[in-house]
């Protein structure tokens, strides 16, 4: 827009600026930069280059859409694909608005469904292969994802082992127990039996973790009868704190033999079964001790990051043969094992683990078959590791700042303690 001046010459007026918040701004400068232009060139493409022919749609739940082993995710509007041709009815609905304003996934005049436009890149990266983010399996639901099928548990004589296999049965699955103590494993079979349906398989076997030829054993003899192990749980396990100039040579050893090396021998037995079957699931458990080094635990604390480290380089071998692996972080757990392991726990220990509080193996069992059924690669049981988990990730090496100041003020409190007779070491 404009004005004549006195000699008829048009005269243009500056247009206002607008002014932009700071915010607002710095959103602008990022799109701008090198960064934001990638993000916005790999969506475009994305766009462009990624469609799937898709037949007629039908709204259903949850929120994915279903076709073979294709998940197409939309954020508001839920979808089932008919094999079948397109309706005569009101089923079909077209999304092409959807499109244009980013709400959901857009439906062209030709049955193409492609990505929308303001969903995020992690999102439509992969609508022209097989699998849309989100990557986890959907949850089941009531447990129909262990009805029928075996479980193999270490350690299932007591404790959380235990507590997953009353959970296991109650959930229809088959169970077989591999524990030391004879007394407490019969015990237990009693148990799960008291429970069991007609035609659900309870079983134990008196095995010790740290001897590989016996646990294969076991699992042979389980897969020789055409029962096939769906499931292995490592749960077998124990802690001895100390201090670590006090703890004899043998319980470094013990600790990681059972620990870690006990978890890697049943494994090593099952997986070529699950291999040649190209399905299966493994959970090993590692515990908070596996997420940072904690005062008095130099010889338990090793081992659980050993089997953190185990589970995860071991998903990426076996995820292509179908194998699911998850890794579990407890807490502490009220649990007979964590009665004894209070018995040489020093004073430091008790003061940095006690304001956590402890959760029932019930509370841990539920957590871990929750994560499995919602195909979790970490499964992490309480708010309180959850929280150690993203600090140890987001700090790095200032937790061990926060260590030594927690160290520092539980020292303190010993000093404070003794005179009054109770050293607790």
């Amino acid at each position: 827009m404009g004005s004549r001046c006195a000699k008829g010459f048009r005269v243009r007026r500056p247009r206002a600026r607008a002014v932009r918040s700071p915010m607002r701004s710095a959103a602008h400068a990022w799109a701008n930069s090198w960064t934001g232009m990638a993000m916005k060139s790999t969506i475009s493409l994305t766009k462009r280059s990624t469609r799937l022919k898709l037949p007629n749609m039908e709204r259903v739940s949850p929120p994915r859409v279903m076709a073979g082993s294709r998940r197409v995710w939309d954020r508001q509007a839920h979808y089932n694909i008919k094999s079948q041709g397109l309706p005569a009815g009101g089923l079909r609905r077209d999304l092409s608005s959807s499109l244009r304003c980013g709400r959901g996934a857009g439906l062209g005049a030709g049955g193409e469904v492609c990505a929308p436009f303001e969903l995020p890149a992690r999102i439509c990266y992969n609508l022209k292969g097989e699998d849309v983010l989100p990557p986890r399996d959907p949850p089941s639901g009531g447990g129909q994802m262990f009805a029928n099928r075996y479980a193999l548990l270490t350690g299932g004589s007591s404790g959380m082992g235990k507590a997953l296999a009353h959970l296991l049965v109650r959930r229809g699955a088959h169970v077989g127990l591999i524990a030391r103590n004879p007394e407490r494993l019969e015990q237990a079979r009693q148990e799960l039996l008291a429970e069991a349906t007609a035609g659900q398989t309870v079983e134990t076997f008196q095995a010790d973790v740290r001897d590989f030829q016996a646990v294969q054993a076991v699992v042979a003899a389980v897969e020789g009868r055409g029962q096939p192990i769906d499931f292995l749980f490592n749960v077998a396990g124990f802690a001895r704190p100390g201090y670590f100039h006090e703890l004899p040579l043998e319980v470094f050893r013990d600790q990681m033999e059972t620990n870690y090396f006990g978890t890697v021998h049943t494994t090593y037995a099952v997986v070529p079964y699950m291999m040649a079957r190209r399905r299966g699931h493994i959970v090993n458990f590692s515990s908070m001790g596996g997420l940072v080094a904690v005062f008095g635990y130099t010889a338990y604390c090793p081992s659980k990051f050993a089997v953190r480290g185990f589970s995860e380089a071991l998903r990426s071998e076996l995820k292509p043969y179908g194998i699911g692996v998850s890794v579990v972080y407890p807490p502490d757990t009220d649990t007979p094992g964590f009665a004894v392991e209070n018995q040489t726990k020093p004073f430091e220990t008790r003061y940095i683990s006690g304001s956590a509080g402890l959760m029932k193996p019930e509370e841990v069992a539920e957590a871990v078959l929750r994560g499995v059924e919602r195909g979790r690669i970490l499964i992490i049981p309480s708010l309180a590791s959850r929280l150690l988990y993203i600090g140890t990730n987001l700090l790095g090496a200032a937790t061990h700042l926060v260590m030594d100041l927690l160290v520092r003020r539980a020292q303190a409190a010993k000093a404070r303690s003794q005179p009054s007779g109770g050293s607790g070491a």
